[in-house]
């Protein structure tokens, strides 16, 4: 989690003008806010069909315009997870 944590400080930190989060303070989700013009829930079902990358909408939540991320996931696949939300964002924008 320790690694994760920092490799997502340093993601959202080079991609605050994509999206921006609450860092959780003593649990393994967190909530993102994402800037792109999509509800939450075409968005989670296009990252999962086109970038393969599962992350829960934040309408489920009552947070529209937000995306839940799970923190626990082993740090490789962490990595390349929040890679993918990267780069399919930048080509939303």
């Amino acid at each position: 989690m320790r690694e994760n944590l920092a490799f997502a400080r340093s993601w959202f930190g080079e991609n605050a003008d994509l999206a921006s989060w609450q860092e959780p303070r003593a649990a393994l989700l967190a909530m993102m806010r994402y800037e792109a013009p999509v509800d939450s829930v075409m968005l989670a079902d296009r990252l999962a069909q086109e970038a393969r990358v599962m992350l829960a909408p934040g309408s489920a939540f009552g947070l529209d315009g937000y995306l839940r991320i799970g923190i626990g996931q082993r740090p490789d696949i962490f990595a390349e997870g929040l890679r993918r939300t990267g780069e399919f964002l930048r080509g939303l924008t």
